[in-house]
């Protein structure tokens, strides 16, 4: 666990994304249905993580595990 908002681990780029996901306000339910868009996932998906699908694909395949 990070004793400061700053601290990264080895994998920094992973840790950042991570941090992201762990501070973002902004969460979708399971079965939400926002602006023409379901969740149809079992779990909360994050803003982060739909910006990320929807917005930046090239990233998103990078972590796309974590959404």
């Amino acid at each position: 666990m990070a004793s400061s908002y700053e601290e990264l681990g080895l994998l920094s780029a992973l840790d950042a994304c991570c941090r992201d996901h762990d501070y973002c306000q902004k969460r979708y339910s399971a079965g939400t249905i926002r602006r023409n868009w379901e969740d149809t996932q079992f779990w909360t998906l994050y803003y982060i993580a739909l910006l990320l699908r929807l917005k930046i694909p090239e990233l998103f395949k990078e972590y796309q595990w974590l959404a």
